[in-house]
């Protein structure tokens, strides 16, 4: 079926440095078998900085030197585009110049060059419900057409949607984007959590995701209750023959 995405440049993917949740990072790691330091960074900011990057991500406290006013958030790589000099784009972007110029996208640079995630059966959570959000209550979800950025003025590259969003160009699976919605609203509570134990003692940076494995590996438990007892074992007065 066709999108509202089949002519883009990847624009999102080119202008914001993308904040991942290290469930994210566990899944790139394990799809790809790359080590999760290849692709991910810490984006430092500070003062307003904070919450205009994060949002509803906890932003991250570390006690190396040098470091005691300044806030991070794990983001993927952004590396230098080789098809556009002097512009970045998202590590995973695959980009080449199109056959045919698309006449209907008139100058925008979706027009000549396409784009496409390297890593889309693995993508983050972000990128999976792009640009929709959850309800506050958690039943419905909302789509927006992204508003313009200042990097556009640098380059045109860095342009985001030429057209309107609505429900009826978005051709992913309703169900599934709130499901991914949902999926991304529990991994980020999570990680908020986490991040609210290490931010109240911080260590070094070099510490910080040995610490969120192990919390990842202690999140899914055995209950004690559940295998306290013996089962009990039912007399069947028709056993089932055995085959010989």
């Amino acid at each position: 079926m066709a999108g509202i995405c089949d002519t883009c440049h990847a624009g999102c993917c080119r202008t914001y440095n993308l904040i991942v949740t290290v469930y994210d990072a566990l899944v790139i790691s394990r799809d790809l078998g790359l080590p999760i330091a290849e692709f991910v960074t810490f984006l430092a900011t500070r003062g307003e900085q904070i919450k205009l990057a994060g949002g509803k991500n906890t932003p991250i406290i570390f006690s190396d030197p040098g470091y005691e006013e300044v806030r991070f958030f794990v983001t993927l790589k952004r590396v230098d585009s080789r098809l556009i000099a002097g512009t970045l784009k998202c590590y995973f972007l695959q980009e080449w110049n199109r056959q045919e110029v698309v006449a209907a996208r008139g100058d925008h640079p979706g027009a000549r060059i396409a784009g496409r995630c390297g890593i889309y059966g693995s993508r983050p959570l972000m990128c999976q419900t792009y640009p929709t959000v959850l309800h506050n209550e958690g039943a419905v979800g909302f789509i927006g057409t992204p508003p313009p950025t200042d990097l556009q003025k640098v380059h045109e590259i860095y342009k985001i949607c030429p057209e309107k969003w609505s429900p009826e160009a978005f051709v992913q699976d309703p169900a599934k984007a709130l499901h991914s919605l949902v999926l991304y609203n529990y991994e980020t509570n999570f990680q908020n959590r986490c991040l609210a134990e290490w931010n109240a003692s911080p260590g070094l940076m070099k510490g910080f995701f040995p610490f969120m494995l192990r919390a990842y590996g202690e999140r899914f438990r055995l209950n004690l209750d559940m295998v306290a007892s013996t089962p009990e074992v039912k007399k069947d007065d028709n056993p089932a023959p055995i085959p010989e």
